[in-house]
This record gives C-alpha cells, structure tokens and sequence, in this order.
C-alpha cells in the first residue's frame, strides 16, 4: 500500500537541472515544502482555537513536528534530491506520520465524538486529506513514467496540504470569533 505513495526506485539525477529552473513550477517546487513549516507556525499561534475543539489532541508537538517536517521536506526534495541522505529518511517518516495524525486521525477523533469541530471544518479537511493524497499518488506515477513536469505539478501540490490546513484553521478561528 504504501508504494502507492512512496516511490522506492531510483531518482532520476538528470531531474536536479529541472528543480533549479528559473520556471513558475520549479520555484513553485522549491517552495512548496516550506509550507509545512508555515502551518507549523501557524497551530503553534491558533492553538487556543484548535485547542477549544479537541482539547486532548497535542497541538503543540503536533506544531513543532510541522515546523521540522518544511525543513526535512525542503533538504530532501530540493538539497538533496537524486542524492541518498538522511534526509529523505526523516522527511518520508514525518511526512507519513504527520499525514497519518492528521489527516484520518483528526477526522476520526471528530466522526467519533473525541473533537467537536464544525461539520463543514470535517468535510473541508476530509476532502483537502483526500486530494493531497491522490496528488502524492500522482506525483509517483510520475517518477515511475519518469515526467518531470508532470512530478513538478504534483508534487508541489502534495505540498499544499498545509495551506489548505492554514485555510481551514483561519476559517475556524473566523468562525469561533463570529459566535462569541
């Protein structure tokens, strides 16, 4: 199951000349991993909303892993890329475990009652989890038919899943403000 998303063959060197293009993807690209730490920020400064509805959930690590996970992503996927590094170790674990925690985990916590998180906030995040993942799914199909534009496009969209998470926890605090 996991080979649908972890690509296991070997990096196409020739690629790294494409990831330092001066082109709007490749910047993109060059970015993108960074948003995880920026979504990291972001949980750190809003935890007292997140916290008012799953108080039990552990917002704070959660935040730091975050932060940790822009700078693994970034070292592996654009320092580092075709190379083999540690990097790439502790960005595929992180970014396993962070997706795993939260994206099914956050969403069962509220479907089974443990988080009280508005039914729209469910519904955004559970269809935000599922593209991220079907762009991941995409992004190694594309290393597998060795499409560096395609891998570029995708993969950069696999890494907006923490913007998608900054909007719907901006959209929360919104909300929570409106009903005070």
């Amino acid at each position: 199951m996991l080979s649908l998303f972890i690509y296991d063959g070997v990096t196409p060197l020739g690629w790294k000349s494409k990831i330092q293009e001066n082109s709007a993807s490749s910047l993109f690209y060059r970015i993108s991993p960074l948003f995880y730490s920026v979504s990291g920020i972001i949980v750190l400064l809003l935890n007292k909303t997140l916290k008012a509805h799953d108080n039990f959930f552990w917002w704070n690590l959660f935040g730091i892993m975050l932060i940790l996970q822009g700078i693994c992503s970034y070292m592996s996927d654009v320092e580092y890329w075709g190379k083999k590094s540690y990097w790439e170790y502790i960005d595929s674990f992180l970014a396993t475990t962070l997706t795993l925690i939260g994206g099914p985990v956050v969403i069962f916590r509220t479907l089974s009652g443990y988080a009280n998180y508005p039914l729209l906030f469910t519904l955004l995040w559970s269809l935000s989890v599922s593209f991220s993942l079907y762009c991941k799914y995409m992004s190694n199909l594309s290393l597998k038919t060795l499409n560096p534009s395609d891998y570029l496009f995708w993969h950069s969209l696999w890494h907006c899943l923490p913007l998608y998470a900054i909007f719907i926890i901006l959209f929360l605090h919104y909300y929570d403000s409106c009903r005070i």
